[in-house]
């Protein structure tokens, strides 16, 4: 699962304060429990669909304020 470190630690594994990487669930879940990791994309369950290409993406609005001379 990807995570995220809130602070830096060592023990079983050690990440520097705001690092993010994959970590087993096992590791991560009592280092979540305690707060010193949060997760970065929401754990996968078994038959869901990935989110549309584009999903909470804003469109860019284009500027047509005309320009006076």
């Amino acid at each position: 699962m990807k995570v995220k470190a809130t602070v830096s630690f060592a023990g079983q594994i050690c990440m520097a304060a705001n690092e993010v990487r994959d970590v087993p669930e096992d590791v991560a879940a009592p280092l979540l429990a305690c707060g010193y990791l949060e997760t970065v994309e929401p754990p996968k369950s078994p038959g869901a669909e990935p989110p549309a290409e584009g999903a909470g993406e804003k469109e860019e609005k284009k500027d047509t304020a005309k320009k006076e001379k």
